[in-house]
């Protein structure tokens, strides 16, 4: 799924940054514990990457609410975002059957 979102008027680009860095931090601690666990592998391999999407597995395991990988995540987002892609990404084999 793809999002493209335009405003209009005055927009301050350090407001705009956070606000864009608000919503897609939300969205992937959502999209991280709204995945059913079992081993963890699946929970465990969501991605956030900016410019281009992951092409690999992430080879973790995350049973809890994905904190390590919400702080990873967030850490690549401290840099102005405002006009580039994010993707938020899973390439386990069987994520489109959870």
């Amino acid at each position: 799924m793809q999002m493209n979102i335009k405003m209009k008027g005055e927009v301050n680009r350090k407001d705009l940054d956070r606000y864009f860095r608000t919503i897609t931090l939300g969205i992937y601690k959502d999209v991280i514990v709204g995945t059913p666990v079992d081993t963890g592998r699946a929970r465990g391999n969501w991605q956030l990457a900016i410019g281009s999407a992951p092409v690999n597995e992430a080879q973790r395991k995350e049973k809890g609410e994905g904190g390590s990988q919400i702080r990873q995540a967030s850490s690549k987002m401290n840099r102005p975002l405002a006009g580039r892609s994010v993707f938020i990404a899973n390439n386990i084999s069987y994520i489109g059957e959870l």
